[in-house]
């Protein structure tokens, strides 16, 4: 157990969770890490530990797939895509090489066969674009699955390509214009090394990712994972990959998810309706690439029991140890972040300790026994 200090402040109600956070931020063996918490549209929690604040910029890896999605439902809320559009219509080129029968939807479901590739390929390929050939190399066979898979890599491939031949703007500027710039919030998709706050690895980073149940059955995965020390290279964070590249911090994920169930200063990113179809069940039971329980609306995660966030909560966690989420029912928004890499990729086990007490601050702040 270390000795840290807690950093920042909490409004009345929450000041318990202060408390805890500083508790298991203490049995984090390196790092630091920064929490927000948003109800009814404000802040009541800013909390941090460490060389680290709810301001320090950090890659929130899979995070990136949840804010994808609401950049994509806003855009479609103004009729500008239609994410049922068949993904060979939405994407000539793999129309060309023969996809047929998926769906934008499909893809941001997680129910495609393109979820996990089986292609060698080292990790400068895959920063360089060989993701997408890879897609294209695969879409004559490519077909609805009867369950779901994980698209660790895939998802992000596909719905770039979309956003360029249907939006015509890259995904960095799709973020940029509908998330970004709206809330004034620091999020961008890629960084420079020198901009971001490098990881920390508890364990030797050999030993890390070999443990993922993705690896071995994604190509395109394990090219990226086979040294994670390349998640703090140049390299890969001026990359920008669409499906873990999104540059950030706790307080913008906490101000971008509370801005999805209300408003957040006049500004609400999504309609109920929208909202509504975005965390509609469309995948769900055991995950044919990670091989455990996870469930999927179109985009954002759901609760499962790796991540117990709450029935009617909605959110994503990355690989590095981040988590966003909302939980409309308790008018609750939260951006969690770290530079400390779990030694097993997912949500931070900090932050899964935090969550019994946050939800318990944030039911007993709207009046639910």
């Amino acid at each position: 157990m270390r000795r840290i200090v807690v950093n920042g402040y909490t409004t009345q109600g929450f000041e318990g969770l202060a408390d805890v956070f500083g508790r298991l931020g203490s049995i984090q063996p390196a790092g630091g890490a920064a929490l927000s918490v948003y109800q009814h549209g404000r802040c009541v929690a800013d909390l941090s530990f460490g060389d680290y604040s709810t301001s320090s910029r950090q890659v929130v890896f899979s995070v990136s797939k949840l804010l994808i999605a609401v950049a994509l439902h806003k855009v479609a809320e103004r009729g500008s895509l239609n994410l049922d559009t068949p993904l060979a219509k939405a994407w000539p080129d793999f129309g060309s090489a023969g996809g047929a029968g998926i769906s934008v939807r499909d893809v941001m479901a997680h129910r495609t066969s393109l979820a996990a590739l089986d292609v060698a390929m080292t990790a400068e390929d895959v920063l360089n674009g060989g993701d997408r050939s890879a897609v294209l190399n695969a879409a004559a066979g490519a077909h609805l699955l009867e369950g779901h898979g994980y698209h660790a890599v895939t998802y992000g491939t596909i719905l770039e390509a979309v956003v360029e031949e249907t939006l015509g703007i890259s995904v960095s500027k799709l973020l940029k214009d509908e998330i970004a710039t709206p809330l004034d919030v620091d999020l961008n998709l890629g960084a420079g090394s020198s901009d971001v706050c490098p990881l920390l690895f508890a364990e030797p980073a050999e030993v890390l990712i070999p443990g993922s149940p993705a690896q071995g059955r994604d190509g395109l995965l394990s090219a990226l994972v086979n040294d994670p020390e390349l998640f703090n290279s140049g390299a890969f964070l001026s990359a920008g990959l669409s499906s873990m590249g999104v540059v950030t911090t706790a307080a913008a994920l906490a101000r971008v998810m509370a801005s999805t169930v209300g408003e957040v200063g006049g500004i609400r990113l999504l309609a109920p309706s929208t909202l509504d179809a975005m965390v509609q069940v469309r995948s769900a039971g055991v995950d044919e690439v990670l091989g455990v329980p996870t469930s999927f609306g179109s985009g954002p995660q759901l609760a499962f029991p790796r991540l117990p966030i709450g029935s009617s909560a909605f959110g994503h966690e990355g690989a590095g140890g981040s988590v966003a989420f909302a939980d409309p029912g308790l008018a609750l928004a939260v951006g969690f972040s770290t530079n400390l890499f779990p030694s097993a990729p997912g949500a931070s086990p900090l932050f899964l300790g935090l969550l019994p007490t946050l939800r318990l601050v944030a039911r007993e702040g709207i009046g639910v026994s």
